[in-house]
């Protein structure tokens, strides 16, 4: 789900401009309005360049007051709120629970398979019969047909259904979860892989962010201290970037 997650977000018109890949696309949601925010680029005092998330309906002036907030600020939250609740061994140890939990839901789909396989044998198995007692027509020859092709089909199916269960064992998952521990965090990339698979969203107010999780009912609330309420650094002091450039959204 996380690779098909990050395909589609390769294409979202706001997740990349410019080079620049705004990691909480989709997922940044205005805590104010619930509106998204959405990420833009543009030019500050100083001729300094700021890539940061605006609120849509703020963006668009429908009365949302939500201020703009720095991308690479809020981003760098929402990753340590995952390494500091889910990277440790005793979540690591229960989000592998639920998932061979889940993985050992009995399929609905290959029992109705099943079924049907065995009415389309028994009846095959019948025809058989009256051919076997000399009852041969084009009726019954082109009914055998019929039944072995149907036969074919279901069993290709039960197969492919088979494939689409494999199995994961506890020890492959607690593997695949630790690796994602070991990832260095400055790399962008590795960011976008921890914020895809951990993240379900983020609400974000003006003192807090509220992030909820893919792996556990309770969301984390993270207080804004003061000075990144009313500061951070001169993207909030002099109000949006001038010359918005690279909208994206």
């Amino acid at each position: 789900m996380a690779q098909q997650r990050l395909e589609k977000n390769r294409y979202a018109p706001a997740c990349m401009k410019a080079d620049i890949t705004y990691l909480l696309t989709t997922k940044l949601i205005c805590g104010h309005c619930g509106a998204f925010m959405v990420g833009e680029s543009g030019t500050g005092t100083g001729n300094k360049k700021y890539h940061y998330y605006k609120c849509v309906s703020a963006k668009k002036k429908k009365g949302c007051t939500k201020r703009t907030i720095r991308k690479e600020f809020i981003e760098n939250l929402v990753v340590d709120s995952v390494v500091r609740n889910l990277f440790n061994p005793d979540t690591i140890d229960r989000i592998s629970d639920a998932v061979m939990a889940e993985q050992n839901k009995e399929s609905t789909v290959i029992p109705l398979l099943e079924r049907e396989l065995a009415e389309t044998e028994k009846t095959l198995n019948n025809v058989m019969s009256a051919i076997e007692q000399g009852i041969i027509t084009d009726t019954t020859k082109r009914r055998m047909k019929e039944l072995e092709a149907k036969k074919s089909e279901i069993e290709t199916k039960i197969i492919r259904e088979e494939i689409k269960e494999r199995r994961l064992t506890k020890e492959q998952i607690v593997a695949w979860l630790t690796k994602l521990t070991e990832l260095d965090l400055a790399d962008e990339g590795n960011k976008l892989r921890i914020i895809e698979t951990y993240v379900n969203s983020v609400y974000a107010y003006d003192d807090k962010i509220v992030v909820n999780f893919n792996c556990r009912e309770e969301p984390e609330t993270v207080p804004l201290p003061l000075k990144i309420v009313t500061d951070v650094s001169d993207l909030l002091t002099v109000g949006e970037p001038r010359n918005p450039l690279n909208q994206a959204g």
